[in-house]
C-alpha cells in the first residue's frame, strides 16, 4: 500500500479547500456555556467560516441529547476542544455508542494534549476517529500520534487560537490615554507539566517584585480567584499601556499518568513543597521529554486592543518578532529595568502597539476564517480518502 500524507497544515489545508463541494450536514458538540471568551470564538471560527452547514449541540450532563439526536441525520461529527472524549460526563454513554456506530465522517479537535495521551489515543480508536486537529505542531503530532494506533488517520497542525472579527472590528484606545502600565493575569498550573508551564506564574512573581514601591501602576495577578472573563477581559487589557506574556505549553507529556500520580504521591506527604523541590526529586527524570510551545491566544487579543506585550523571550511560532512587535524580557529578569524605562516613552510604545497590530491582526493572516477554511479541507482530504478507499473494495 502506498505511503499516504497523514499530516498536514492548517494553511495548506485551507488553500485546497474546494469550493465546489457539496454542503455537508456537521453536527459540532461543543461546550456553548463556556465563559472564556477565546472558546466562544474558535467556535464561531469553525462554523461562520465554512462552507458546511453547521448545527451546534452541547453534550455536557446532557443525557436527553444522547438519546434524542440522530446522528443519520448528519454527515459528520466535530467534537471541539471544549469536549473531553474521555468523560462521561462530557459524552453520555448513550452518545458514546451512538458516535461508535455512526458512519459518517468524525473529526475530533484537541488542545492541552500534554495529559491522558494514551488513554484519549484509545478512545480515538473506540470512536473511529477520522482526523485530528490539533494544537501541536506538525513535528510533535507526529511523536504523540504518529502509531499505528492512529494510522490512516488525518491529522492537522493548528494553533490554539486566531483573530476574531470582533476584535479587528475594535478601534484602540491609543497608549497616551491609558493609566495602568503593566497589567497581567496568569495561573499556577500543575507541577508535572514541567518548567515551561510555570512561566505562567513566574513571570507575574517576579515582575511584581521588581515594580513595588517604584512608582509604577499596575494589576498583576496569578491566583485562578482573580481570573477575568468576557468583555472584562477586554476593558481589563485596554486600560493598560502593557501586559506581561510567556508562551503557552508544557516540558513534559504524561503519557499514562504516571507522573501526574508520582508527584501527588509526593505533595500528598510534603504538602509545602515547591515546584523546584519537587523538579529536584522527581521531575527531573522527565522534564524536556517533549516540549510543546505555541503562540497563545492572548498575545493576539493584547495584539488587536492595541496593548504593548511584554513577553519572556521564545519563538511564538515565529509569528512574532522581538522588540518590534513586543519588548523581549529575558527569562532571569536582567533586562526588566532597562523595559520599564521604555515605559515612560509613550510614543516608542505606540510605536511598537502599531506595528503589531498592522503586521499580525490587520494583515489577516491569523483570522478565524483560516480555522473554518482549514478544517473544510481537511474534511475534503478525509473524504478523498474514503472515496478511493471505497473504490478499491469495489463498493
Amino acid at each position: 500500500m502506498k505511503n499516504v500524507k497523514q499530516i498536514f497544515t492548517l494553511e495548506e489545508l485551507a488553500k485546497n479547500s474546494s469550493s465546489h463541494s457539496i454542503p455537508l450536514k456537521i453536527l459540532m458538540l461543543a461546550d456553548t456555556k463556556h465563559s472564556a471568551v477565546v472558546v466562544n470564538d474558535h467556535i464561531k471560527g469553525i462554523t461562520e467560516f465554512s462552507k458546511h452547514q453547521y448545527h451546534i449541540e452541547n453534550p455536557i450532563f446532557n443525557e436527553k441529547l444522547a438519546y434524542s439526536i440522530e446522528l443519520a441525520n448528519f454527515d459528520c461529527v466535530f467534537i471541539h476542544y471544549s469536549i473531553c472524549i474521555l468523560l462521561d460526563t462530557y459524552i453520555h454513554q448513550k452518545l458514546r455508542e451512538k458516535l461508535i456506530n455512526f458512519q459518517g465522517i468524525k473529526i475530533v479537535n484537541i488542545q492541552d494534549e500534554y495529559r491522558w495521551i494514551n488513554q484519549i489515543k484509545h478512545s480515538m480508536v473506540e470512536l473511529g476517529i477520522n482526523g485530528i486537529v490539533s494544537a501541536m505542531s506538525a513535528e510533535l503530532i507526529e511523536k504523540v500520534y504518529g502509531c499505528n494506533l492512529l494510522n490512516g488517520v488525518i491529522k492537522v497542525d493548528s494553533l490554539p487560537g486566531y483573530v476574531s472579527s470582533e476584535l479587528l472590528s475594535i478601534t484602540p484606545k491609543p497608549i497616551n490615554e491609558r493609566k495602568v502600565d503593566v497589567v497581567y493575569r496568569g495561573r499556577k498550573l500543575q507541577y508535572w507539566l514541567g518548567e515551561l508551564a510555570q512561566e505562567k506564574h513566574q513571570i507575574a512573581a517576579k515582575a511584581r517584585k521588581y515594580m513595588s514601591n517604584k512608582g509604577y501602576i499596575y494589576d498583576i495577578e496569578s491566583d485562578e480567584t482573580k481570573r477575568i472573563y468576557g468583555n472584562d477581559w477586554f476593558d481589563f487589557i485596554q486600560q493598560s499601556k502593557c501586559t506581561l506574556g510567556v508562551e503557552g505549553g508544557a516540558s513534559i507529556f504524561d503519557f499514562d499518568g504516571s507522573i501526574e500520580q508520582e508527584v501527588r504521591e509526593y505533595i500528598d506527604n510534603r504538602p509545602d513543597a515547591s515546584f523546584e523541590e519537587v523538579s529536584k526529586n522527581i521531575l527531573y527524570k522527565y522534564e524536556g521529554n517533549i516540549v510543546c510551545k505555541r503562540i497563545s491566544p492572548r498575545i493576539f487579543e493584547a495584539i488587536a486592543l492595541g496593548t504593548v506585550q511584554i513577553l519572556f523571550e521564545g519563538e511564538y511560532d515565529n509569528i512574532l518578532i522581538p522588540n518590534v512587535h513586543y519588548l523581549e524580557l529575558k527569562k532571569d529578569f536582567s533586562n526588566f529595568p532597562d523595559i520599564l524605562e521604555k515605559l515612560k516613552d509613550l510614543d516608542f510604545l505606540q510605536g511598537i502597539a502599531d506595528a503589531a497590530r498592522n503586521d499580525i491582526v490587520c494583515s489577516n493572516k491569523y483570522h478565524f476564517s483560516l480555522l473554518g477554511r482549514g478544517i473544510d479541507g481537511m474534511i475534503d482530504v478525509i473524504n478523498r480518502g474514503r472515496s478511493e478507499f471505497c473504490v478499491s473494495l469495489n463498493c
